[in-house]
């Protein structure tokens, strides 16, 4: 049996100075005292404890900005500690984040040699996966720390059974217990878009300034429904089941829409001959077209907008977040958040509501088609640091 790498702490103070220096990279033991009021005493003991265990070590000496005093030691954790994995699975391709201890992205990748994921083959290809990816990353597996896994549908996160995926037609599936049993690895599994949602809470750059209260919105192309994930009052919210995640909406076909512009526009733009070339295209091929003044497919991102606005504009009526971060597929086309969706949204609350109801800020995720995986790999952080 492989044993992975394990991250001990004694006290919940050594997990609270820990995850500090992971949200700010470097930082000083005054510092360090400062946000935790704790004794610089008992700072210097935790980086004492924390530093023989491996987690940290010295970043660079600070500059002293002009005092007499001696120049502050800064701390950081040590990278290559273990890694963490993260994992989405959609019907025809899975992507893949792994991060070091640092929380230093170190590899991403979307393989798509695995076709029409379905049902408990997920088991093996994930297998086949993981044999593959640390192997090519010459990570040995007793260095991982961990891995999450996230897919579309209903998951039972705390017990990491996917209880109905319609786009991966798994039910009853008890995906965690048996992937740890193959793998001997610790796993998680949850929901895409509470994935997705942590991913930002976790892996953000606003150290001091987090939003409370946040929804996810994850769009791909090879998923039918959009998922949304809820922080809080600064908490994930799963439901009072569990598997709260999904909306019951899907975006429009595009094969549908080019069809409908095809009667519309006639059938003489360059979007329209690769479409009928290759029976299918992607969001981000209409992008490229959009960008090039192509009248088409400004009309199938119209179109595609008016939907996501729809959904946001019920968002904002319902629950009025602080923040709506969009990601997945549909960030390739990141142009039509401040050219479609933004003003839409805004015409459109205003209309319904003149006053008392405030436009969240509303921008696509940092992480692009890769907004999932990192989440996935948050699912493996949180569980370490808090």
């Amino acid at each position: 049996m492989v044993s992975n790498v394990k991250i001990k702490f004694k006290t919940d103070s050594h997990r609270e100075v820990l995850n500090l220096i992971r949200k700010h990279k470097e930082i000083s033991g005054a510092e360090l005292a400062r946000l935790t009021n704790f004794q610089p005493s008992t700072v210097v003991y935790i980086l004492r404890y924390l530093e023989k265990k491996g987690y940290i070590e010295v970043s660079r000496i600070g500059s002293s900005m002009g005092s007499a005093g001696k120049p502050p030691t800064l701390w950081k954790l040590v990278s290559d500690c273990g890694y963490i994995i993260g994992i989405e699975v959609i019907p025809d391709e899975i992507r893949v984040t792994v991060i070091d201890f640092a929380n230093n992205v170190i590899h991403q990748k979307i393989n798509k040699e695995y076709k029409n994921i379905r049902d408990k083959e997920i088991i093996s290809i994930i297998d086949d996966l993981m044999q593959s990816l640390l192997s090519e990353l010459s990570i040995p597996k007793q260095k991982v720390i961990g891995i999450g896994i996230a897919v579309p549908g209903l998951v039972d996160q705390k017990n990491g059974v996917i209880l109905y995926s319609r786009n991966l037609h798994i039910k009853d599936l008890s995906l965690k217990k048996e992937l740890e049993k193959v793998l001997k690895l610790p796993v998680d599994v949850a929901n895409d878009s509470n994935a997705g949602v942590l991913g930002i809470k976790w892996h953000s750059n606003n150290i001091n300034n987090f939003p409370p209260n946040i929804i996810f919105l994850t769009i791909n192309e090879g998923v039918r429904d959009i998922g949304a994930g809820l922080i809080l009052n600064n908490k994930l919210y799963i439901g009072g089941f569990g598997t709260a995640g999904e909306l019951a909406t899907s975006l429009p076909d595009i094969p549908k829409l080019i069809e409908k512009g095809m009667k519309k526009y006639g059938k003489n733009f360059a979007i329209v001959k690769e479409y009928l070339d290759s029976g299918d295209i992607s969001i981000s091929n209409v992008a490229k077209y959009c960008r090039d003044n192509c009248q088409f497919s400004n009309f199938i991102l119209r179109n595609i907008s008016k939907y996501i606005t729809k959904e946001i504009l019920r968002i904002v009526e319902f629950i009025n977040p602080n923040a709506i971060v969009i990601g997945g597929d549909i960030s390739e086309a990141e142009f039509i958040m401040n050219d479609y969706i933004i003003p839409s949204v805004e015409k459109k609350a205003h209309k319904l509501f003149p006053v008392g109801v405030q436009i969240p800020d509303i921008h696509f995720s940092p992480f692009g088609s890769y907004s999932v995986s990192m989440g996935a790999t948050a699912l493996v952080l949180r569980k370490l640091f808090v």
